[in-house]
């Protein structure tokens, strides 16, 4: 189970509680995702919740999923998710990778 993603994952959740609804199977599958991201930040010693959240902005999440894994992470992430400018903040932080930069000096070394 450790190497199954998206669809091959819910359909081991579905197969291992064929009595669950599919919001319930959703909800494992969406959980066992989650905790995968959050065993993976874990290991990495992050300097500030921003620069947790910066990397959280790297796997495409929702914003309750970000919020829910820096929940779970604990100390300044789960502060920072609890703000009320959270929303705002992620938002900014996803669209920082969205950009190509426009000053980019290598860009004129190549003409």
């Amino acid at each position: 189970m450790e190497t199954l993603t998206g669809s091959d994952l819910v359909k081991h959740v579905q197969s291992s509680n064929p009595e669950a609804s599919i919001e319930e199977v959703l909800d494992q599958t969406r959980t066992i995702t989650l905790k995968r991201i959050l065993v993976q930040i874990q290991k990495i010693p992050y300097k500030t919740a921003m620069d947790l959240l910066e990397d959280l902005c790297d796997f495409q999440l929702t914003t309750e999923d970000v919020k829910t894994i820096m929940e779970w992470y604990g100390g300044d992430a789960k502060l920072l998710s609890e703000s009320r400018s959270f929303q705002t903040i992620y938002e900014y932080m996803a669209s920082k990778g969205d950009r190509t930069p426009r000053n980019c000096f290598r860009c004129w070394e190549r003409g």
